[in-house]
């Protein structure tokens, strides 16, 4: 089983710490707990947590820039718990991969559950992203590869068979990707 680790936001110290306590006992790791914007960020960027659990009402916690450092850089998903409902937050919520909103006062089991499902939506998520990543440098490759198979079928008049041939053993030759070779068959013509 993994150990996901948190950090913890709140202005409130006795709020934090029944938080940071709810967490422990059910198994999570807190490696960091902030107050503020600035220290929330700086344990944010030192601490590469898994989720960071911020309280919505701590008046020195900018969220929406907090949020938009932490979705631009896919640090971790993101779970806001606050006791008034705050329309932009729903918005960025709806919009977001990486955000939850939940409503105080949460039964644990409901905070609980809501963290577990912002970890498998993120995980879910980024592993989405490497796939169409993959797939897409495979596309990349396979135009590169058809163009360069053009310009050789056609420099050196041979079949569509050899000049892919042609591109392999150069990309095993040199240790490089196909990709590689196809683009400097494409620069060099």
């Amino acid at each position: 089983m993994h150990t996901y680790r948190l950090i913890v936001t709140a202005a409130d110290e006795n709020y934090r710490t029944k938080l940071k306590q709810l967490f422990i006992r059910s198994g999570y790791v807190i490696v960091g707990e902030g107050d503020n914007f600035a220290n929330t960020l700086r344990l944010i960027r030192s601490r590469k947590p898994d989720l960071i659990v911020i309280d919505g009402e701590s008046p020195d916690v900018n969220i929406a820039e907090l949020l938009y450092v932490i979705e631009s850089d896919k640090i971790a998903p993101v779970v806001i718990l606050t006791s008034k409902l705050q329309q932009y937050l729903v918005n960025k919520a709806k919009e977001s991969w990486f955000f939850s909103y939940v409503m105080k006062p949460v039964a644990d089991q409901v905070l609980l559950s809501a963290i577990e499902v912002a970890l498998a939506n993120f995980e879910r998520i980024l592993k989405m992203e490497q796939e169409i990543e993959k797939l897409k440098n495979t596309l990349e490759t396979r135009k590169a590869v058809d163009k360069a198979k053009g310009i050789l079928m056609e420099q050196l008049q041979i079949t569509e068979e050899e000049a892919y041939k042609h591109i392999r053993k150069k990309s095993m030759d040199k240790c490089v990707s196909m990709k590689e070779i196809a683009e400097g068959i494409i620069l060099a013509y």
